[in-house]
């Protein structure tokens, strides 16, 4: 019971923190050219690229020279305006704040998980419900997220392939297939951090329960004893 217990608060400690490092990927995706793949979606004309991500994008021009900014000026691609883009979609349709409450929510949840491990804190009662409230929490809130962005730019991209013959439009495969895996890992995390719960309440439960009939066995053998010697001396 102590190795599953200990083994159960590392597995669960490693999903949160995995899916922490997912998240954090998610955000800074199109900040740099080394994370330019990571985009939401792009768009493409005959001469250039633009990796559209959820605070940024970056423009990959014909010599695969990337450049990433929060507003890239997109003179390579005139019929679509990045402005309009990001005013108009990203943040009404998208919602990016819903990644970085995701992200915030997520550390919080692996804060609790770090505390949990040490000696004697796991036996608080409160705290190990408050990790599982916020477990489900967690993972309601990363599923929402990744079905808004998921819905809104699949949508999106076929309306551009549908309604614009000069440009080309394709989803971000990467980040959202890191978004679900961060949605497995957090999953994965919450049934732990159910099994766990349980395992830790009945073990409470059949302790007290010893516990008691302990105290009464006693109190029981200490009450016939008295007896016994009052009968003796009578």
């Amino acid at each position: 019971m102590f190795f599953i217990k200990y083994i159960l608060q590392a597995a669960c400690g490693f999903c949160l923190l995995g899916a922490w490092i997912i998240l954090a990927l998610v955000m800074t995706g199109c900040k740099s050219e080394t994370s330019s793949h990571l985009s939401l979606f792009n768009l493409s004309s005959r001469s250039a690229q633009v990796n559209v991500g959820f605070f940024s994008m970056c423009l990959v021009g014909g010599n695969n020279s990337v450049s990433c900014d929060k507003f890239t000026n997109v003179r390579s691609i005139p019929s679509f305006s990045m402005a309009d883009l990001r005013s108009k979609f990203l943040l009404p349709q998208v919602h990016p704040w819903m990644v970085v409450f995701s992200f915030s929510v997520c550390g919080v949840c692996f804060l609790l998980a770090a505390i949990a491990a040490i000696p004697f804190m796991d036996r608080l009662p409160y705290l190990r419900l408050i990790r599982l409230y916020l477990s489900v929490f967690t993972f309601l809130s990363i599923l929402v997220t990744s079905l808004f962005v998921h819905v809104s730019v699949t949508s999106f991209v076929m309306a551009i392939e549908d309604a614009d013959v000069y440009l080309h439009a394709a989803v971000g495969k990467k980040l959202v297939i890191l978004m679900w895996v961060s949605m497995g890992l957090l999953a994965l995390a919450t049934l732990i951090d159910t099994i766990f719960y349980v395992i830790s309440t009945k073990t409470e439960n059949i302790r007290q329960a010893l516990f008691e009939k302990t105290f009464n066995l006693s109190r029981s053998s200490t009450a016939v004893s008295s007896n016994t010697s009052s009968s003796i001396k009578k």
